[in-house]
């Protein structure tokens, strides 16, 4: 690679601060490329994806299985001995609510940043931009959005169950979680007119495992196609990263490797270790890499 030409490659003639030296400019270099940049940023919004789906899995989980443990169940409904299940389960379902619901806002919000720094006016921003509006406009989607506020400003998720428990041998229980649709629009100057018509198509109640199975769906697939538009946006982007990496890697072992064959390595390592110890002649790596 021509940006690559102005440093040295004669590793073996290297003093130890020679090689210190240019380990830190590439370092320093390396973290200034454009590339570089737009890696970090792809891998911040890894990590406001992975926080989101993280709080979502947990969510969905607590929601499944009090719809399907009959155990559960029986201890969710149950009023002879203290309700200490029934607690904790409801402690935890307010926190990964709380938590899905910013996470969420988040990772919208930190990808639209990625998007307009580092893809502005390009195919991929207009795409994003079709593809996040479909997800937006969804009636699910704007109801959560207002019942984020609710939580924040208003009070707690307004639950109830309904169900029944399997009390004989060949009964099954059932359980279903709601959101009281009636105790929702009580509280005022808190839903937009989507989020109120979503509310209010729901008298009986809002199934909350519909509500999150059906978002969480629709943000799966936004972003599944986001991060599989990664490798063609920046073509080069990884190739230039790697041989940053590569000559770092050089600065650090005298020219002996250079990251790649890592497993070869240090099997390599292992072998010249034995044979110390069996007072055999090591072998030079140089040398072993010839025969790959």
């Amino acid at each position: 690679m021509d940006a690559f030409e102005t440093y040295r490659e004669d590793y073996d003639a290297m003093s130890p601060e020679d090689a210190q030296a240019q380990r830190e400019r590439l370092i320093s270099d390396r973290n200034r490329h454009p590339e570089y940049l737009v890696h970090q940023a792809w891998t911040a919004l890894w990590r406001s994806f992975d926080v989101y789906t993280d709080n979502m899995s947990e969510l969905r989980a607590l929601l499944v299985t009090a719809e399907t443990n009959e155990k559960l169940q029986t201890e969710l409904f149950q009023n002879v001995r203290a309700p200490t299940v029934r607690t904790a389960y409801f402690r935890g379902l307010d926190k990964t609510l709380h938590n899905t619901l910013a996470g969420a806002v988040s990772l919208v919000d930190h990808t639209r940043r990625h998007v307009a720094e580092n893809f502005p006016e390009t195919a991929f921003s207009k795409d994003f931009e079709a593809a996040n509006s479909t997800v937006y406009e969804m009636p699910e989607s704007a109801f959560l959005r207002r019942f984020r506020n609710y939580l924040l400003h208003v009070g707690h998720a307004p639950f109830k169950m309904t169900g029944t428990l399997a009390v004989k041998n060949g009964d099954k229980g059932t359980l279903t979680v709601w959101l009281i649709s009636e105790e929702l629009l009580s509280a005022e100057n808190v839903w937009t007119a989507p989020a109120r018509k979503f509310i209010e198509d729901h008298p009986d109640g809002i199934h909350l495992l519909a509500v999150v199975d059906a978002y969480g769906q629709a943000m799966l697939d936004l972003y599944r196609w986001v991060f599989d538009q990664q490798p063609a946006l920046r073509p080069n982007g990884l190739d230039i990263l790697n041989e940053f990496t590569r000559r770092i890697n050089l600065t650090m072992t005298a020219g002996a490797h250079d990251g790649r064959q890592m497993r070869e390595f240090w099997e390599h390592v292992a072998r010249n270790a034995q044979a110390t110890q069996e007072g055999r002649p090591q072998v030079d790596w140089q040398n072993v890499k010839l025969q790959h």
